[in-house]
């Protein structure tokens, strides 16, 4: 998809790490907060940023390093749709 792959054991080891292991404990953390009423304004928040930041990320990366493949731009696509969901979400009375 992003048309490269880690070359050694430690870019295998920190991409797991990173792109695995954290994205596994970003969900858990959103699950937990999503699992209790008192929270789910706190998940909504922790997902709008999360996405923005995404986005941002992406939209920076478009801007400086030029076009990409298609899969970058339906994740740009997909990421401020979220966003936006979990705007109209955090807007919306409890």
């Amino acid at each position: 998809m992003t048309g490269t792959a880690p070359a050694t054991a430690s870019a295998l080891i920190d991409m797991r790490a990173t792109y695995g292991g954290l994205s596994v404990a970003v969900g858990a953390l959103l699950w937990a907060l999503a699992a209790h009423p008192s929270s789910r304004r706190a998940g909504l928040l922790g997902v709008l940023l999360l996405l923005l930041g995404m986005a941002g990320g992406r939209a920076v990366g478009l801007i400086c390093d030029g076009p990409a493949n298609a899969v970058m731009i339906a994740y740009l696509l997909l990421e401020l749709s979220g966003a936006a969901l979990a705007a109209w979400l955090l807007r919306r009375p409890d």
